[in-house]
């Protein structure tokens, strides 16, 4: 990351890296605040806390943190405090996470700060892979594995197919075909990893192992120890199986040489990038750099230099861009900065689309710091965050703000996205793949064509109305791009821009506990101590460490609050006076169970940080009060267990009417 801000390795020959680059701010100064110890696993937000105050004692201009935790919330202490320091001139800017692919609302804090900037990913035009060439000359990319350590050692080897055909378990238990002596390419598949696939085929006799993806973009590979792999991309995949096919015995080339390949996915939003917007609808992510395929510094005992991936690497592109926009023009406030750059930011298409990609993907699009620069008129504010249709306004004024010294007028339109719908009739869960529909917001202007005078400014009002076709029920999610496009102003002006995003019907209605789900997804439910959901009454020995009682609490979407409290038996869950808030070990540590700003769980597992359900274990303690952590032991009898959500935008204080209720079957306490 510090490769990105500011490298120069132009002349550097030992170690020389494949090809002479600079970081994008090289003449920027660097300070680095270490918040891991020895293994770089994990830390605590105090000890992220404290290292973004020193930063900002230190007097530095930019602080980029490429860390967070799914969230979803911008009000974590540390995404307060990063609209804190940007207030003050410290601009924080921010990894938005890599939690793509599993739907809305999984952006990272503190990227989820207010002020701040929290950035998604772009992939890069181009990348280094190693080379594989077949008898016609023809040359394929790879990566290789982590396991061996390196690249393929200059072989030439036949290539075999385990199955032509992608599955799922392609190579997981069988082999197709006798690899003895030669490479064989497997598709990835979500059955097995790759050390299984590439472990059998060592076992079959294979000399190297191929894994192409089944997703855009080039296979991030384990492999195996004691054999060669090589991750590849779909693309790369198909040829090589087509050119086998062609000529089935003919002899491959496996090189340790690097050479530049385009990226299929180039230019478009990576596939690991976090789908945002946060948990109260507003904008999330602000923008977006390059941070797929990035070529950059690594630590020596990496191997000097390197490519990786993740909006840990777009995050500092963007703090580069600024040190060179503060550079060129002296620093500025971060809600300018934050506007200047929003404006000027350029929308990018989904992959394989027409379509720019929704807001809640890329937010203002990616950066151009060039356009930044020059630019000496901006629209505030930068984006539109139009809540749901029960909650938005009649109109949104922006200011259009013309600091040249003569008038320029602007023609307005709107650049819908494609709607997004997560949600679908009979599931609590939100989708990890949202379908994206062809039905489009429409803005009506109170003036099409805007003329603002020199160092002067304008208004202008917009009414939006939301996609006609989708149904409320399943809360569309929309967005695009007011365009702001210059008519007189030269053939260097570029248009400004505005992000936009809203979503049809009220956020207060949509689930937050995942209760039914027919996609086979957890469920909310209490557990037995064989691991079962109880359904009727159930005893539980709690003096017993194996009869611990285990809630299973899957969140359909981010929830504000969830209390977990004990009732006597019999109680009206809706009217009953709360024995104690249950207290007990979490995933989130022990604490009195009244749990707030949660994220939400998702379908399936990401490896990244979404998970799929919070558990929270119980041995018969109890917190008369939240705020503290003093607690004691429940008496034996019989209970009930209450767990209420908040509902979005709800009130605290008005239960039972702002909240979801789920009720336990009758448990017994026994010491």
């Amino acid at each position: 990351t510090a490769g990105i801000i500011g490298a120069n390795a132009m002349h550097i020959t030992k170690p020389a890296p494949i090809a002479p680059f600079v970081g994008v701010a090289p003449e920027a100064t660097i300070g680095a605040y270490r918040i891991f110890g020895c293994a770089a696993d994990s830390t605590r937000s105090d000890i992220v806390i404290q290292a973004m105050l020193r930063a900002a004692a230190d007097k530095m201009d930019i602080i980029s943190m490429s860390i967070g935790e799914n969230s979803g919330w911008s009000e974590e202490v540390d995404a307060i405090l990063a609209s804190r320091l940007t207030k003050q001139g410290h601009i924080v800017v921010i990894s938005m996470g890599n939690n793509g692919g599993n739907g809305f609302f999984l952006g990272n804090s503190p990227g989820t700060t207010t002020d701040g900037f929290g950035v998604g990913s772009i992939d890069n035009l181009q990348t280094f892979e190693y080379l594989i060439s077949d008898e016609a000359k023809n040359q394929y990319g790879y990566l290789y594995g982590v396991k061996f350590g390196g690249p393929f050692p200059n072989i030439t080897a036949e290539i075999v197919v385990n199955n032509p055909t992608a599955v799922d378990d392609d190579g997981c238990t069988k082999l197709n075909v006798n690899p003895k002596g030669k490479v064989i390419i497997f598709s990835l598949g979500p059955a097995c990893g790759t050390a299984v696939k590439c472990g059998l085929a060592r076992k079959k006799g294979a000399i190297g192992c191929l894994v192409y993806n089944n997703v855009p973009g080039p296979a991030s590979i384990n492999g195996d120890e004691k054999i060669p792999s090589g991750g590849l991309t779909p693309e790369t995949g198909a040829a090589i199986i087509a050119a086998v096919k062609a000529k089935p015995h003919q002899k491959f080339f496996f090189s340790n040489v690097e050479s530049t390949f385009s990226v299929s996915t180039g230019g478009t939003p990576s596939s690991f990038t976090s789908v945002s917007l946060d948990a109260e609808l507003n904008i999330k992510p602000d923008i977006s750099a390059i941070g797929g395929y990035v070529y950059s510094t690594l630590p020596a005992i990496d191997g000097y230099y390197g490519i990786d991936s993740g909006t840990s690497m777009s995050c500092p592109y963007i703090a580069g861009a600024l040190a060179l926009y503060i550079q060129a023009k002296g620093h500025q406030t971060g809600p300018r900065l934050k506007t200047i750059f929003q404006n000027n930011a350029k929308p990018v298409k989904n992959y394989q689309s027409e379509y720019a990609a929704h807001v809640a993907v890329q937010g203002a699009g990616l950066v151009n710091v060039y356009d930044a620069i020059k630019a000496n008129n901006w629209v505030s504010p930068s984006t539109l965050s139009l809540n749901d249709t029960a909650n938005t306004q009649k109109s949104y004024r922006v200011t259009i703000y013309n600091n040249e010294a003569k008038s320029v007028t602007y023609k307005l339109s709107n650049a819908p996205t494609l709607t997004a719908i997560d949600f679908e009739a009979g599931n609590d869960m939100m989708l990890d793949a949202p379908n994206y529909v062809a039905d489009f917001a429409t803005a009506k202007f109170s003036g099409d064509l805007i003329t603002v005078g020199p160092k002067s400014q304008k208004t202008v009002d917009i009414t939006f109305t939301p996609p006609p076709k989708s149904s409320a029920k399943l809360f569309p999610l929309f967005s695009g791009y007011i365009v702001f496009t210059p008519q007189n102003a030269g053939k260097a002006a570029t248009p400004l821009m505005v992000p936009y995003a809203g979503a049809k019907g009220s956020w207060k209605e949509m689930p937050i506990f995942n209760i039914k789900d027919p996609r086979g997804g957890v469920t909310l439910g209490i557990l037995n101590s064989a691991g079962k959901y109880i359904t009727g009454p159930t005893t539980y020995n709690l003096t017993d460490h194996k009869q611990v009682l285990t809630i299973i609490l899957p969140l359909s979407t981010p929830a504000r609050l969830v209390n977990i409290e004990l009732l006597a038996k019999g109680s009206n869950v809706e009217q009953a006076k709360s024995l104690g808030y249950l207290y007990g070990d979490c995933d989130l540590g022990k604490r009195p169970y009244s749990l707030s700003y949660l994220p939400r769980n998702t379908e399936t597992v990401n490896p990244n940080g979404a998970n799929q359900y919070i558990m929270l274990n119980w041995v018969g303690q109890i917190s008369d009060n939240p705020s503290n952590n003093l607690h004691h032991a429940a008496k034996a009898g019989k209970y009930i267990i209450r767990i209420s959500g908040l509902k979005h935008f709800g009130d605290p204080k008005k239960f039972p009417a702002d909240y979801y209720i789920f009720a336990s079957p009758e448990i017994t306490v026994v010491f």
